[in-house]
């Protein structure tokens, strides 16, 4: 017999996380910007079969391939509702994966699937494909054939090379669920191996063929009314090759406009912080893991400041894949986590809504905007 208050929790809890993220996820109909406010869409346009072979392009190869219409008159309603439908299924399937932890654990699982830095912030950075990552990602931490964990990382460096930032946090969670260590060094070095020839493959091969003339013009009549509407709304300065001394030159975030902004910059890391100190206290790692745990979950983040300027969003990609990890171990070693002041004050910083993505003045752009509405 089904348990009825059970399932009436679960619906209500559901309800409340898809409604919250679906009123961010409409923010088109409330700001200025209208729907341009989704941002880049042309990883939407960006097939192998008009491109030639490109990076963080296979999502436009399948869109492509499966016939999905793409209008030139409205060209951010498809992409709008396409990002919209992934969110909205990763999300409830991976809270749904969940409910017994969920049922068991309320108040901490309030602090995971409310948190600033995961759904709620992929429903406000629309911009890009990092919910692919998340949920490749995620698939592949709960994945246990060699041959599926191989495919996910493949898929997920397609998506974007950044994913490979992942794979210490994926080895660190085989490392702890692992059955032997024999086994667990065989996996790791293969899996290390084969990632970083694909690393290297894709970004030798996986490059454009064209010029940046020839590309954007190709582009600009595939995204209509879109066309330069975004610096980067063509994707050649993305998909280019480039050096990493040419990408931190033009990308990389400057630590005196970080310095210039710490009125915004601190809550934010505050946030990260805290969540690191809860999921670790929960945890029952030794010193040494705790250190490499705090290394590999931060991957994301400590390359950006190199090579990125966007500084919210790989925070909150650190923090999500410190999230996914923690739920895999936190139920493989069977434990119990009794809400305390620290979970509680994890929990406030929901109220404050998603963190933002590059603009280090608007780290809470939710809250911030309705401030602005009201005053």
């Amino acid at each position: 017999m089904l348990n009825k208050p059970k399932n009436a929790f679960l619906a209500k809890y559901f309800l409340s996380l898809n409604l919250i993220n679906f009123l961010i996820l409409i923010k088109p109909f409330f700001s200025e910007l209208g729907y341009q406010s989704f941002g880049r869409i042309w990883q939407f346009h960006s097939s192998w079969f008009e491109f030639g072979f490109v990076r963080r392009s296979v999502v436009a190869t399948i869109l492509d391939s499966v016939g999905i219409p793409l209008s030139k008159e409205n060209p951010y309603l498809a992409p709008y509702i396409i990002y919209s439908l992934i969110l909205i299924c990763a999300l409830n399937y991976i809270v749904f994966q969940h409910r017994s932890f969920i049922q068991e654990n309320f108040i901490l699982s309030l602090a995971i699937f409310f948190s600033p830095a995961f759904f709620l912030h992929l429903s406000y950075t629309t911009g890009n494909f990092d919910v692919i990552s998340l949920v490749v990602f995620y698939f592949l931490i709960n994945s246990k054939k060699f041959v599926i964990a191989i495919l996910l990382i493949t898929f997920g460096m397609l998506n974007h090379e950044i994913f490979m930032l992942f794979l210490p946090l994926y080895i660190f969670s085989e490392y702890i669920s692992r059955e032997s260590f024999s086994e667990f060094f065989k996996k790791s070095l293969a899996i290390t191996t084969i990632t970083f020839i694909n690393f290297y493959a894709f970004m030798k091969i996986a490059i454009p063929k064209m010029d940046q003339s020839r590309f954007d013009e190709l582009m600009s009549k595939k995204l209509g009314v879109a066309s330069g509407k975004h610096p980067f709304w063509s994707g050649y300065l993305e998909l280019s090759p480039k050096s990493p001394l040419e990408y931190q030159e033009k990308y990389g975030i400057d630590p005196q406009v970080i310095w210039e902004n710490i009125g915004f910059v601190i809550a934010p890391t505050l946030f990260a912080i805290l969540t690191v100190l809860v999921l670790f206290s929960i945890l029952k790692l030794s010193r040494v893991e705790r250190r490499i745990l705090l290394l590999c979950s931060l991957a994301p983040f400590l390359v950006s400041l190199i090579f990125a300027d966007d500084y919210y969003r790989y925070l909150s990609l650190s923090i999500s894949g410190l999230l996914i990890f923690f739920l895999k171990i936190f139920i493989f070693s069977g434990l119990k986590a009794k809400p305390d002041l620290r979970i509680y004050l994890l929990l406030f910083f929901s109220i404050l809504g998603p963190l933002g993505s590059g603009d280090l003045s608007r780290p809470f752009p939710v809250l911030q905007r309705i401030i602005e509405v009201i005053s």
